[in-house]
């Protein structure tokens, strides 16, 4: 896609290489927010298995 916009969506961890597991790219917002609620466990048992986000979130 040149010159648009993409939507990451990302697990809330850091993998053992330090950085953030990317887990889809979509085209639209709605399309990347139906892909997480779908992909929900899978998400979530990511982050169970992985380093916890040293970032807080949201930032004071």
């Amino acid at each position: 896609m040149r010159g648009g916009y993409v939507f990451d969506v990302y697990a809330h961890c850091r993998d053992d290489a330090g950085g953030r597991p990317w887990a889809h790219t979509a085209t639209s917002f709605n399309s990347a927010v139906a892909w997480a609620v779908q992909h929900d466990p899978e998400i979530r048992a990511l982050i169970a298995r992985s380093t916890p986000e040293p970032e807080v979130w949201p930032p004071p």
